[in-house]
């Protein structure tokens, strides 16, 4: 089965669960069929962004942190279909949320991060 909208207007699934780590993956597409911007996007988290299916199913897994007791899902770019088959949520083990990030300009005694503009401790 799949699930889409007409005109592939965007939509917001929400989902209520313990605050936690989740890895969370998805399959869109249709066999045979091509839909050029196919649109995903996981509790803020870009995981598909306006890919063509070219006839086959784009399959993706990302890690995310609930924090809120609210997962969100968004699919639709508005343009184009994107036929959403399935999505898995699997509690990941993490009870804890991740070290926070800060811009390198906020922090006087970090070390930076040679690949981008974030600092750490």
């Amino acid at each position: 089965s799949i699930m889409y909208d007409d005109f592939g207007r965007k939509h917001t699934f929400q989902f209520q669960l313990p605050n936690g780590g989740y890895n969370v993956s998805v399959r869109v597409g249709w066999f045979g069929r091509n839909y050029a911007q196919n649109y995903v996007v996981v509790q803020g988290k870009p995981l598909i962004v306006n890919e063509n299916n070219n006839g086959n199913y784009i399959v993706r897994t990302t890690s995310v942190y609930v924090s809120s007791n609210i997962l969100s899902l968004e699919m639709g770019n508005g343009v184009d279909y994107t036929m959403l088959n399935y999505m898995s949520i699997e509690f990941n083990g993490q009870t804890s949320p991740p070290s926070p990030y800060i811009p390198v300009s906020q922090c006087a005694h970090c070390r930076t991060n040679s690949i981008s503009s974030q600092a750490f401790f």
